[in-house]
């Protein structure tokens, strides 16, 4: 008999994986479409292709590992939105005076 997919040998459920197209994930991110194609071209990203859709798709949690990791190298600015979220702060702080 056939094991279903989800318990393989063993009995512990294979995760499930959090699938998103480039603008939502972008979005997820706080960035435009054009940084996640660059940081695609650029080898931090794994994009795949499936049947039945036209574009590309890219596994939130992989990805959200991998640039995390890339943030911690200082590869890439960790902060959401297009200034960060240091810059922005430290603007209103001043202004707020």
């Amino acid at each position: 008999m056939n094991e279903p997919l989800d318990h393989p040998k063993g009995g512990s459920p294979v995760p499930q994986r959090r699938w998103a197209t480039l603008p939502m994930y972008a979005r997820h991110r706080g960035r435009s479409e054009r940084v996640v194609r660059l940081w695609a071209r650029k080898g931090y990203l794994t994009l795949y292709r499936t049947a039945g859709y036209r574009g590309v798709i890219v596994d939130m949690d992989e990805a959200d590992a991998a640039l995390s990791a890339l943030a911690d190298k200082g590869l890439i600015r960790p902060d959401h939105g297009t200034f960060g979220g240091q810059v922005i702060r430290n603007v209103v702080i001043g202004v707020a005076r």
